[in-house]
């Protein structure tokens, strides 16, 4: 894309790319897509800037489920993912939450308030956490340190947030649809997932669900490119 707008450069090459909009995720997948050869899975309309920075669009129209190339998965297919077969608030079972940067089951498999301290140059002061005061610089830290989901999947939880399609809609899954629901049509803010190195443990449940405006950069929020399988 020709830039990285990461502000954990520190963290180092194997890090989660962080501070990138909605719209700039889609922007990447697309170019994704054209690199690798596949359809591209939205139509962007109506864009300024460049991705990474500034970039915005007046609206998208996404190519659906079949599409060949590369997007951001449904809200509801990452908590598929992040759940890896599990009803349990994390794929490996029960979570005990005794304060809000203390969940022992949590600390074993995902970066969060409480193991967010890092030594690298550039990273944040800590934040002050409830029960917890602020000591040194936090941050991302390279991805797979931690045990992977049974499905192969690593840092589904913790160390950054991931942007989903979704809109988001407070009660849309009491009238979804069971299969592939892909969220409501209207709204102001996407669906984000999976907490972060600066999110307290209850944010941390696969079912947590958090939403902001498609145009924010933080620090704490990437995203993750999916495809799907092709048909048989």
């Amino acid at each position: 894309m020709g830039n990285d707008p990461s502000r954990f450069v520190g963290c180092g090459a194997n890090c989660p790319v962080e501070q990138v909009s909605w719209w700039g995720a889609l922007a990447y997948s697309n170019a994704l897509s054209s690199a690798a050869g596949y359809s591209e899975c939205y139509e962007l309309m109506g864009c300024t800037g460049t991705p990474g920075v500034d970039f915005k669009c007046g609206g998208v129209v996404f190519l659906g489920l079949d599409c060949s190339g590369f997007r951001l998965p449904t809200e509801a297919e990452w908590e598929y993912a992040a759940r890896a077969g599990s009803d349990e608030p994390l794929y490996t079972g029960p979570m005990t939450i005794n304060g809000y940067c203390d969940a022992p089951e949590l600390a074993e498999i995902a970066w969060f308030c409480a193991n967010s301290q890092v030594t690298y140059e550039g990273a944040s002061d800590c934040p002050s956490f409830p029960g917890i005061e602020p000591s040194g610089v936090c941050g991302t830290r390279p991805v797979a340190l931690k045990p992977a989901t049974l499905w192969g999947v690593y840092d589904i939880l913790g160390n950054v947030g991931e942007w989903t399609w979704d809109r988001y809609g407070e009660t849309y899954y009491q009238v979804s649809p069971e299969v592939d629901p892909l969220g409501v049509f209207d709204g102001v803010h996407q669906v984000a997932r999976g907490c972060s190195w600066r999110n307290g443990a209850g944010d941390c449940r696969s079912a947590a669900r958090g939403s902001f405006t498609p145009g924010v950069r933080w620090d704490f929020l990437g995203f993750r490119p999916v495809r799907s399988l092709p048909a048989k």
